[in-house]
């Protein structure tokens, strides 16, 4: 997997300078072996992932500062072989997910009716941001918000029979 790796340090700073932000990018276990048509999906599905941390996770300088955080958000992407598996994480920490205000956008935007709500869970309410043609932002920008990203990513992912967890934590 290094040379994709390789290629979203470039990324990770061309995106983060667009966007105003300061991030520091970490990348372990480069040395995991994956085929070429698995990595060329698997590179897809990690752009998407990687700007959504960037555009929607980490917070800019000055927020960060207001929440008594370092100004230079992190993210960081390991990769372990275990057996026949690759796990990949990636993390960040920026201001998290909340499962309430995802469903409360959800609502509004009409995907997701108040008795759905009621019968889920955290980590249920976490999964909105794969329903396709959901976004949490109001306006779309260059990189992120038309609602198209997430659904395919976990698509993506399914098809190349891997599952997608998410852990969330505010801020």
């Amino acid at each position: 997997v290094k040379p994709i790796l390789m290629k979203f340090e470039s990324m990770v700073h061309e995106v983060s300078v667009v966007l105003g932000k300061q991030v520091q990018f970490s990348i372990e276990g480069k040395e995991v072996r994956l085929n070429r048509g698995d990595l060329d999906k698997l590179q897809d599905a990690l752009v998407h992932i990687i700007r959504n941390a960037l555009d929607h996770g980490i917070e800019s300088p000055s927020e960060r500062k207001q929440k008594r955080k370092n100004e230079w958000g992190t993210l960081e992407i390991s990769c372990n072989q275990i057996d026949d598996m690759v796990l990949i994480c990636i993390k960040d920490d920026g201001r998290g997910l909340d499962p309430n205000k995802l469903v409360e956008i959800a609502q509004k935007k009409g995907v997701l009716t108040p008795e759905q709500a009621a019968k889920m869970n955290s980590e249920e309410k976490l999964q909105i941001i794969f329903i396709p043609g959901f976004s949490s932002k109001d306006q779309a920008t260059e990189l992120s918000g038309r609602g198209v990203g997430l659904d395919v990513v976990k698509n993506t992912l399914t098809t190349l029979g891997a599952q997608i967890r998410i852990e969330s934590e505010i801020d």
